[in-house]
């Protein structure tokens, strides 16, 4: 059997990347000095996990399609980010949005990319470890 990981890491991978579901879903052990697909389908090593896999254990975990999906990670990351402060268009260039020209162009606000990533995993991070946890009313002024 090939190396592989199941989705459980790719739901612990997910957030901290918040990259399109099918670029995580494609991602290939090259891209991480290795070999493979990270995430690849359970019937081949040749083809990536299917889209199905990501939200169908979303829906096995009680997410409804209106609480989360597989694309939801890239929304909540950038809604939270701009709510932080950091540069608009640093959280859309890591979110690859900006068009053709920004296609091109990889190294735009890398260096508050960087820090913008790190201090995204800190905050997860200290999720995880229960702490500063803001409810979503405080946002919305319900």
């Amino acid at each position: 059997m090939w190396a592989t990981f199941r989705p459980a890491a790719l739901y612990k991978l997910a957030p901290l990347v918040f990259v399109r579901p099918t670029e995580l879903r494609h991602a290939e052990w090259v891209e991480f000095d290795l070999v493979k697909y990270l995430f690849s389908s359970i019937r081949s090593a040749s083809r990536p996990m299917s889209e199905n896999t990501i939200n169908g254990t979303l829906r096995r975990l009680g997410y409804t399609k209106y609480e989360m999906t597989g694309h939801g990670f890239r929304s909540m990351a950038s809604t939270l980010l701009n709510e932080q402060g950091w540069h608009s268009d640093a959280i859309e260039r890591q979110l690859a949005q900006n068009g053709v020209r920004a296609t091109y162009n990889y190294a735009e606000h890398m260096p508050e990319r960087v820090k913008m990533m790190q201090s995204w995993a800190d905050y997860l991070e200290g999720l995880r470890g229960g702490g500063d946890i803001i409810p979503i009313s405080h946002f919305g002024g319900v």
